[in-house]
C-alpha cells in the first residue's frame, strides 16, 4: 500500500458524480441507467452503479480544480444532451418524492452484496459527488485524512 501512496502526484484531482435519472414528465426516478450507458458510454465516462435510475460520471485525474470542474461541467452537458426527450438528470443527495426502495441494476460487482444484504441493499436511493485529492506519502495521507475526520 505504501508504494501506491507514494507513486501519486501530490495535489491531483478527480470528481465522480451520482446523478438521478429521471422521468421528463412526474420528475420521478427512471430506472434506465442501462440505457443511458448504452447510448452515451462512448461519448461520457461512465460507471455502473447499483441503483438503476443512477448514472455516475468520472473525471480525468485533473492537475487543477478548474480542470476538473470543467470536465465534470462537460460531462452534465453531455449527459443532458444525449438524454434529452426521453429522461432529465438531477443531482441531490436524495430525491424528494421517490420511494425509499427502488429496482437495481443487475451487475456482477452488486450480486455479492445484493445476496449478503437484501435488507439494506434496496435501500440505497442516495446519490453523491465524490471529490478526489492525492496526497503523496502513506503517512501523509494518514495524517490529513486523520485531520479532515474530526
Amino acid at each position: 500500500m505504501r508504494e501506491l501512496f507514494d507513486g501519486v502526484t501530490d495535489h491531483t484531482v478527480g470528481v465522480e458524480e451520482e446523478l438521478m435519472v429521471l422521468d421528463p414528465d412526474t420528475l420521478d426516478l427512471l430506472p434506465v441507467a442501462a440505457r443511458v450507458h448504452e447510448e452515451l458510454g462512448e461519448r461520457v465516462s461512465l460507471r455502473g452503479e447499483l441503483a438503476a435510475a443512477q448514472i455516475e460520471t468520472a473525471t480525468p485525474v485533473c492537475d487543477t480544480i478548474d480542470q476538473a470542474a470543467r470536465a465534470l461541467a462537460g460531462s452534465r452537458r453531455e449527459l443532458a444532451a444525449g438524454v434529452a426527450g426521453w429522461a432529465r438528470l438531477a443531482g441531490s443527495g436524495t430525491h424528494p418524492f421517490a420511494a425509499p426502495e427502488g429496482p437495481l441494476r443487475d451487475l456482477p460487482r452488486y450480486n455479492a452484496l445484493k445476496a449478503a444484504y437484501p435488507w439494506a441493499i434496496e435501500r440505497q436511493m442516495v446519490f453523491g459527488l465524490h471529490i478526489h485529492v492525492a496526497v503523496r506519502g502513506a503517512d501523509r495521507a494518514l495524517a490529513v485524512l486523520n485531520a479532515v475526520r474530526s
